[in-house]
């Protein structure tokens, strides 16, 4: 995949579409369809590019920067999505910074 210039996604009814962060782990802008999945996932204009024509997508798709695409992968790694569940789920005590309820 990283040997690729662009990443074409044509689903329209992908939830999430896990290759799309693949992809762009490997350095490779997206182009998709401006539905759910890609519209969650990719930072139009930056890493990837989403339209309802996919050449369109593709060509404006192809100059992006594969450094980008890499740097906004990595922050979207299993440990910084489990980092933002913990944070969702345990709220702290902006005064001690310990948990606000104790753990069950």
């Amino acid at each position: 995949m990283a040997a690729a210039d662009v990443f074409v996604f044509p689903s329209k009814t992908d939830t999430f579409g896990l290759v799309l962060l693949e992809a762009l782990a490997c350095g490779v802008p997206v182009a998709a369809y401006p539905v759910t999945g890609p519209k969650d996932v990719i930072q139009h204009g930056r890493v990837g590019y989403l339209d309802d024509d996919l050449k369109t997508a593709v060509l404006n798709a192809l100059p992006l920067n594969p450094l980008h695409c890499i740097d906004f992968a990595k922050q979207r790694s299993w440990q910084a999505c489990t980092q933002v569940f913990q944070a969702s789920h345990d709220p702290q005590d902006t005064k001690t910074g310990h948990p606000s309820r104790p753990f069950c």
